[in-house]
């Protein structure tokens, strides 16, 4: 059962961040010079908080996770161009930036 919950909470945390890209991409103009950096950052962030956890440890662990898969996903070359996309490593930090967010406002919560 709990590896059950923790892969739902891995898809959650991935189709969050796919979400938060398409629309990101679709329609929040951002400029061209920093898109690269700011589209797989915000939307590892939004997966992040996706990726709500009873530990923080497991928490974290997921967020890992979910930033590696989707790095892994979005870095592969696509088109014969035969370049990777070095932007999607972004997604790591973001993810765990979000994680660790959303650990922060649940504490924040919890010592009211």
């Amino acid at each position: 059962m709990l590896l059950l919950l923790m892969f739902i909470r891995t898809a959650i945390g991935i189709l969050a961040a796919v979400l938060v890209w398409f629309l990101l991409v679709r329609f929040v103009p951002v400029l061209a010079d920093l898109k690269p950096l700011v589209i797989p950052f915000v939307a590892g962030f939004f997966g992040g908080l996706a990726c709500m956890s009873l530990t923080p440890a497991q928490g974290l662990s997921i967020a890992a996770t979910c930033g590696v898969i989707l790095c892994i996903v979005t870095g592969v070359p696509i088109g014969g161009s035969g370049m990777w996309n070095v932007w999607s490593l972004v997604l790591i930090p973001g993810y765990l930036s979000g994680a660790s967010a959303w650990l922060a406002i649940a504490r924040t919560i919890q010592n009211r």
